[in-house]
């Protein structure tokens, strides 16, 4: 009885072994089959892309495009603008203030033709708001800016603020024209590349909220005009 046990579980074992091995050759089988099944169908991840990397859209989707972006920039440019322009005691004449939103269109429209052109080619529209924080920061030293009386103010008032704007003009001109200098030559020897080993997201993140925080008493000020007008702009 005993042996007749142990061939029983003998025999057992063995066809319990050739299962496994079995098992294994078509798991091995399976594999192979779904690898193969891979190769033949590649997975095609730019399905939702519609203009690669290296795809150049017809001239008039280009057009459609471009327009598009301008419409998206559009409320940005303008408001620097306007933000300088108060800022460089400006506000008092709508002219003035209309040439200057002029001169900044004018102004973006040609870096962005350079930079698309002859520079890094980037479909981006150069904005007007590089040197934001060192604008106000140089304007803020210049003090308050002279009293104008709205609709009723006195030629020496006039004469006044004229005088004000035009040399806030004169030296931010030229802090700008230094400012671009020393940045075209750091861009010409390589210096940017060395400095972003330093400068990471730790760095930009409390500049670009520091510049945040400064302009949060003008946007208050700007929106009192009309709240729905600021809280549909803010939706957008």
């Amino acid at each position: 009885m005993a042996q007749e046990t142990d061939i029983f579980l003998q025999q057992r074992h063995v066809m319990s072994n050739d299962t496994q091995e079995h098992a294994g050759e078509d798991g091995e089988r399976n594999e192979e089959s779904c690898k193969d099944e891979g190769k033949g169908a590649p997975v095609n991840y730019t399905r939702q892309v519609v203009y690669g990397l290296e795809d150049v859209p017809p001239w008039y989707a280009s057009i459609a495009f471009g327009f598009q972006q301008f419409l998206a920039s559009f409320g940005g440019i303008v408001s620097v603008q306007i933000i300088v322009g108060i800022k460089m005691c400006m506000s008092f004449d709508t002219v003035l203030m209309g040439r200057l939103i002029s001169t900044g269109f004018l102004i973006c429209g040609i870096a962005t033709f350079l930079q698309s052109t002859f520079g890094c080619r980037l479909a981006i529209i150069q904005g007007s708001g590089a040197f934001f924080v060192a604008v106000f920061a140089i304007l803020d030293l210049k003090g308050s800016c002279p009293v104008v009386t709205p609709g009723n103010a006195t030629q020496d008032e006039l004469d006044i603020a004229d005088v004000e704007w035009r040399g806030r003009v004169l030296e931010l001109s030229g802090a700008l024209l230094l400012a671009s200098f020393i940045q075209v030559v750091l861009g010409s020897v390589g210096c940017i590349g060395l400095l972003l080993r330093y400068i990471g997201p730790m760095t930009i993140a409390p500049a670009v909220a520091l510049a945040g925080l400064k302009l949060v008493t003008i946007a208050v000020v700007l929106s009192g005009d009309h709240w729905g007008i600021a809280a549909m702009y803010v939706s957008m």
